[in-house]
């Protein structure tokens, strides 16, 4: 099955496209006045603060603290010599104790969400008033 269109007929397609698209607006004058209202609001809203004047050594020190404050793939990639060696010395600073530490917390949410969905957005098998089917 062949779809056959004649030349100028193809070409007037094409022109009325184009002119169609050019004469198309997408933009209104709702968009143009909200626009310049969020410009001048971020103008009103950033000024108070001037940009020269943030501590990115202090900020980077609390970013650091806040997440642990090391790095322990790049500190293992900075002493090895080859990949045999990374892996001994990962094995020497990934402990049990560095695991939990770090994990600790990521799994106990998700042990926390599991009781949460089970006794209180389910069916709580102690008590009729948190069920989700109560009439």
């Amino acid at each position: 099955w062949q779809f056959h269109i004649p030349q100028q007929q193809l070409l007037l397609l094409v022109v009325a496209g184009l002119v169609t698209l050019s004469e198309a607006s997408y933009r209104t004058a709702a968009d143009n006045r909200a626009s310049q209202l969020a410009v001048k609001r971020s103008d009103e809203d950033c000024s108070a603060v001037p940009l020269g004047s943030v501590d990115r050594v202090g900020l980077r020190s609390q970013l650091e603290a806040a997440t642990g404050n090391d790095n322990i793939v790049l500190e293992v990639l900075q002493k090895s010599n080859g990949t045999k060696e990374f892996g001994e010395n990962l094995r020497k600073e990934v402990t049990p104790t560095w695991a939990i530490i770090t994990a600790g917390p990521m799994a106990f949410s998700f042990v926390l969400l599991l009781v949460w969905i089970f006794c209180c957005w389910s069916a709580c098998p102690c008590c009729r008033c948190c069920r989700c089917c109560k009439k």
